[in-house]
């Protein structure tokens, strides 16, 4: 399940994955960014996965895809999640992308927000 979140707003995207990602919720999603962009230039983003997402092979190949061409327009995103698998990812994709990444527990779901709001780096 892919559903945007009503504390969205201008150039930040907040957004809950829930289990299975089918092709259509992740083009969803990856349109939904591709707009904000279009709209804001630099965004910045929430994910809430309690745990994290499934997805296919031919979403995981289209992501990548659309990450290579998108990261650069990613200023900050806070995966909020309990999985000990987001805490690997964030520290994974450090080396390869300019946005500040930073994982959260869901108990801090309120301080990503916050985090996510400063428009100056910490």
């Amino acid at each position: 399940m892919f559903r945007k979140l009503d504390t969205s707003e201008g150039d930040i995207l907040e957004f809950e994955t829930k289990g299975k990602l089918t092709d259509e919720e992740n083009e969803q999603a990856m349109n939904e960014v591709k707009r904000i962009i279009e709209t804001n230039g630099k965004i910045r983003m929430l994910e809430y996965a309690v745990e994290m997402p499934k997805v296919s092979p031919t979403s995981i190949k289209e992501y990548l895809s659309f990450a290579k061409d998108n990261m650069k327009n990613i200023e900050k995103y806070a995966l909020v999640s309990d999985s000990s698998i987001a805490s690997g990812l964030v520290k994974a994709s450090d080396p390869f992308t300019k946005a500040n990444f930073r994982s959260f527990g869901t108990e801090d779901v309120e301080k990503a927000r916050k985090w996510l709001r400063q428009r100056d780096e910490e």
